[in-house]
């Protein structure tokens, strides 16, 4: 499972004056993030319902231990890929190209190391949680739900990687449906079955939770084993090839978990010091802040195998290009949203939570200006690991994890929820500048130019018209901040198109629609 050695960092910069992105590579990278971005927004929509409705059913106090619980569980899955997801990916865009023996070794290899890492970290959660829940919480209760949640860590480890599988094929609706659809339709519907009607609170959120990762798990591996019918998946091992896998995956891994503990830091922190109330409404303000996160994931998930396979070829001129288009139609889907959200942070909360969590108003406005920064910088985090600068990602979030701890224990204790909110947003902005100026510094590549004042004049009179329209409706329900928000993608929109779309993204237009009156 070698790779090809990296090219020098003179040599990276020189050749993103090579040709630019391709038609086919727009196409690729447009339909590929539509379908992860319709599958992801589908899929937390689906978890959103859920989370409300616990949050309505168990009240402040449930949610919040429920959020305990799940902050452990999602460093669990985190850790439990071993970064596999990624190496898969990495190691299979290449493979597959050299044949199907090649690509048996790649799956074999993978999902034996996954198998063991996802019963290890599940198990390292069950046989701890008694420690875990009367010793560093302080909350008894505890007990039985990461017994709960140990299990649920085996299947998401194990689904996260064969879903990740099925992406070197760049057909993205497999992973859309196994991993972010069906998971969390299973999910809201156990909770309204064990939760709703048969009343067993946590306990059967936790078990709705397992079990819509279980349902994922098994559509994951009917794919895998229908896209690669030739693959041996179930195999002997190779240990040398497994260790040099794990020699890029686990840098991967720590990062992305230091990556998600700037978040998850810092609901510990406010376990240990405010009342699970408080913490309930934290979770609500961030969960809502996490949006724009969504639209960079979407891309990401289809721009990594291409990251992988233009580098492996030395076009860092198309890479470059696909940087700056994608890092731009990122903002586009995304600001739009957020006018919203920064104009009526209060009728958010409200409409979505309930009267109860309108406490995180000010939480949710300062994570969403830090999202607005982790939005506006790309696919850095992807770029770095798939060239293989993965200990650059490592270096780089440990940085930015550190100073997020940093503040949580100057802040939290003094400022409650908004000291956590100032850490967490400090945390998430420094990460993504340092991952931007490493992509510049190591690969020469850059996400702006002159195109984007376009972004940035259609985006005026959207934030005008938002902001008028919230004088006119101080309070607005539901339906209003829903005509608020297709209003403001509807400003965005005629902006752009009055300042007149790229080339591409007119061919991009044309095709989908001569595809939709040709069906």
């Amino acid at each position: 499972m070698k790779l090809e050695g990296q090219m020098t960092i003179s040599e990276q910069k020189k050749a993103v004056s090579q040709p630019t992105a391709t038609k086919s590579d727009v196409n690729i990278l447009a339909k590929g993030a539509g379908i992860s971005l319709f599958g992801m927004f589908g899929g937390r929509a689906l978890q959103l319902g859920g989370q409300i409705l616990l949050a309505r059913l168990l009240g402040p106090a449930g949610f919040g231990l429920f959020a305990l619980g799940q902050t452990i569980f999602q460093l669990g899955g985190r850790l439990g890929t071993l970064g596999l997801n990624a190496g898969v990916i990495r190691f299979g865009i290449t493979a597959r190209q050299e044949g199907e023996n090649r690509l048996s070794d790649v799956f074999r290899d993978t999902f034996f190391a996954t198998f063991v890492s996802g019963l290890f970290f599940g198990g390292a959660v069950i046989l701890f949680a008694p420690w875990l829940s009367q010793d560093v919480f302080k909350q008894p209760d505890l007990t039985h739900v990461l017994y709960g949640f140990g299990i649920a860590i085996m299947f998401n480890t194990w689904l996260n990687v064969t879903a990740a599988a099925t992406r070197i094929t760049y057909r993205m609706q497999y992973s859309a449906l196994s991993l972010e659809l069906l998971p969390f339709l299973v999910n809201l519907i156990l909770i309204v079955a064990l939760v709703y009607f048969l009343d067993l609170s946590i306990m059967g959120a936790v078990i709705a939770l397992a079990g819509g990762y279980a349902a994922g798990l098994i559509l994951s591996l009917i794919f895998v084993r229908n896209l690669f019918p030739k693959a041996k998946i179930i195999d002997t091992p190779s240990l040398p090839t497994i260790k040099e896998l794990l020699s890029f995956s686990v840098p991967n891994s720590l990062a992305v978990v230091f990556n998600q503990w700037l978040q998850n830091v810092t609901v510990l922190f406010l376990g240990l010091f405010m009342l699970p109330a408080e913490i309930g409404a934290f979770q609500a303000a961030e969960q809502i802040s996490m949006l724009p996160a969504i639209v960079l994931l979407s891309f990401n998930k289809i721009f990594s195998p291409m990251i992988t396979d233009i580098y492996e070829k030395r076009e860092m001129g198309r890479l470059d290009e696909l940087f700056k288009i994608s890092t731009k139609w990122g903002l586009y889907v995304s600001l739009p949203l957020l006018i919203v959200v920064i104009f009526c942070p209060s009728p958010v909360l409200r409409v979505v939570y309930g009267e109860s969590y309108g406490t995180g108003t000010t939480v949710l406005l300062l994570i969403t200006l830090a999202q607005i920064v982790n939005t506006a910088t790309g696919s850095v985090a992807s770029i770095l690991s798939m060239t293989g600068y993965q200990k650059t990602f490592l270096f780089s979030t440990g940085i930015a994890f550190i100073a997020c701890v940093g503040l949580n224990l100057g802040l939290t204790p003094l400022f409650g929820a908004i000291g956590a909110a100032v850490s967490l947003g400090c945390g998430i902005a420094l990460l993504n500048i340092l991952l931007l100026c490493n992509v510049r510094r190591i690969l020469g590549l850059w996400p702006y130019d002159r195109r984007y004042y376009k972004l940035l004049i259609a985006l005026l009179p959207t934030a005008v018209m938002v902001f008028l329209l919230k004088q006119i409706w101080v309070d607005p329900s539901s339906w209003e901040l829903l005509f608020m928000t297709i209003a403001s993608y509807g400003i965005f929109a005629v902006g752009l198109i009055v300042m007149k779309l790229e080339h591409y993204e007119l061919l991009l237009i044309k095709a989908t629609v001569q595809k939709f009156i040709g069906k």
